[in-house]
């Protein structure tokens, strides 16, 4: 996959991940249990990090077959596993 598209892609999520919450009101963004004890905004505050480690890992996998080994040695997270499906998208 080429960084543009990666980048195009990853934009185009993260707008549409936005719509989701957009008109929420501010208690309920700001309630726990979104996902277990995380409120919305803790969630959307937490996705950038990992997509930046994401993007990180990207130029590694571009140059490699296979997605980078700190990668699979990371425990089986939904944010880990998002991870690795950005990385697999367009393959």
């Amino acid at each position: 996959m080429k960084k543009e598209r990666a980048l195009a892609k990853l934009e185009e999520e993260w707008q549409a991940l936005l719509q989701t919450w957009e008109g929420l009101p501010e208690n309920m963004i700001l309630q726990p249990g979104a996902v277990g004890y995380w409120s919305v905004r803790d969630v959307m505050a937490h996705i950038p990090t990992w997509e930046e480690e994401a993007m990180k890992a990207l130029p590694l996998s571009w140059k490699a077959s296979r997605f980078p080994a700190t990668w699979v040695l990371m425990p089986s997270t939904p944010e880990n596993r998002r991870a690795e499906s950005i990385y697999h998208w367009g393959k």
